[in-house]
């Protein structure tokens, strides 16, 4: 998001460089344009005398969270790109015509890119679908898909504990980047709508003022998918937030492979391990509903920075709300085991807990530890483990690179060495595919957890 214009800046100047005459198009949707990212590559393009390079803006008005003048405003955007270089051209998106004009005007534009600002319609030609916001990244089910195809043809063819926490101390602010009903912090929105600021798709920019909030002595949170809080904004979040020792609170959703249908861009799988090198940041990973409430509840009373990790997959809830206690830093052992110890995080604690009472049946004596705070993360309670039982093994729905396996492993050397057996995301990226399927497909399962104890037994 916001990275076409770059690309297709180098692609051009490699036409320029090789004197080579193809032309280079882009396609950016209008809320795009609020990314800081896509006007120092128009400045580029600009500086550099791009006139191979062309712009297609989808101009329909809408973004994830309402209308792009609601959420942000650009307008006048025609007199923007106008003002850093472009020839900028004016049309009906929805007219072939017009597109096949300003096309054959932009090949004559000559030492300067163009930009063909295209006025469309979203949805066009979908009765239910024209014109409303919530189709943005939404799926039709089967009779809404019949009833979108039949059109087309005749035509030619988790912020609870937010809210409760807000109710009571009125210095929290939430943040969002255009993400809010995916995020859900709609629901804080809707309940304190003067505490909630939707910051559009800029997300550098929503963690520079959430910094600026947080040394005003508010409390803000953050919030994004993992992917551009901890990737986008990274910068922002080392240098305004974390080296300040800021109380913001940044909570990452959509997190892990289990992102599902949105594939490889989309399933953040380096986040825990990017937060972790970062100084002076608390990295939270909560297990269940019951954990994530009291996950939040203690990252807002927590005075500095802290990144939760969250995910999109509705899961089952473990923890008995009764009898659950939660503690910053703490471990929880969830089943006793003298064999091996598996130490899981996040939505696969569950598989993992399924994992070990099945084996417990077959006669392995398998220890569990959640650790729902991979930062700082208890050196006691893994220590423990590793001279009671002689191996560990880690589960992450994470890059085994830079997450909880190298957290553990850190520990270990040091003080107590056994061997470390990682199951997780074996460096390499994910797919689009059904959230379960995809965790089937990467060993994040009860039967593939429970196949790598007995062999760690076995071998032991």
């Amino acid at each position: 998001l916001g990275q076409g214009v770059s690309a297709a800046c180098g692609m051009a100047l490699a036409a320029k460089l090789d004197n080579k005459d193809y032309r280079v198009y882009t396609v950016l949707g209008d809320g795009e344009v609020e990314e800081g990212q896509v006007w120092e590559a128009a400045m580029f393009a600009s500086h550099n005398k791009l006139d191979n390079l062309v712009l297609f803006v989808d101009q329909n008005g809408l973004q994830i969270d309402g209308t792009v003048e609601d959420v942000a405003g650009i307008e006048p955007l025609d007199k923007k790109f106008e003002a850093f270089g472009f020839d900028v051209v004016k049309i009906n998106g929805h007219d072939f015509e017009q597109i096949k004009s300003a096309l054959d005007f932009a090949k004559t534009v000559k030492g300067k890119p163009t930009a063909i600002l295209c006025k469309t319609v979203k949805g066009k030609g979908i009765s239910f679908m024209e014109n409303q916001v919530g189709w943005h990244g939404t799926a039709p089910n089967k009779e809404q898909y019949e009833q979108a195809t039949a059109e087309l043809q005749a035509e030619l063819d988790r912020l609870e504990a937010l809210c409760e926490l807000a109710e009571t101390n009125k210095d929290i602010v939430v943040f969002d980047a255009d993400l809010a009903a995916a995020t859900k912090t709609g629901i804080f929105q809707k309940a304190y709508p003067d505490r909630f600021f939707n910051c559009g798709i800029a997300e550098g920019n929503m963690i520079g003022v959430a910094a600026g909030m947080a040394a005003s002595g508010k409390i803000p949170v953050a919030a994004s998918f993992a992917m551009f809080a901890t990737g986008r904004a990274f910068e922002q979040i080392r240098n305004s937030v974390a080296y300040p020792q800021l109380n913001v609170k940044i909570a990452g959703s959509h997190a892990g492979i289990s992102t599902g249908e949105d594939g490889a861009t989309h399933q953040c799988i380096e986040d825990i391990g990017i937060m972790r090198a970062i100084p002076n940041m608390m990295v939270l990973n909560p297990a269940d509903h019951w954990e994530m409430k009291a996950a939040t509840k203690a990252a807002i009373e927590y005075d500095g920075p802290v990144y939760i990790r969250l995910g999109r997959l509705a899961i089952d809830s473990f923890n008995d709300p009764e009898t659950y206690e939660f503690e910053l830093g703490k471990g929880i052992t969830l089943h006793e085991g003298s064999d091996v110890a598996v130490i899981a995080t996040g939505l696969v604690v569950n598989e993992a807990l399924k994992a070990v009472k099945e084996l417990e049946a077959e006669g392995i004596s398998a220890r569990l530890i959640n650790i729902h705070t991979i930062k700082p993360i208890d050196r006691d309670i893994i220590i423990k483990a590793a001279k009671e039982t002689g191996r560990i093994i880690t589960v992450e729905e994470h890059n085994v690179i830079g997450g909880l396996a190298d957290a553990v492993s850190e520990v270990v050397t040091e003080e107590c060495p056994v061997k470390v057996t990682r199951i997780g995301v074996q460096d390499r990226f994910g797919y689009s595919g059904p959230a379960w399927e995809l965790l089937d497909k990467f060993g994040l399962t009860q039967p593939h957890i429970a196949k790598v104890i007995r062999e760690v037994v076995k071998n032991k």
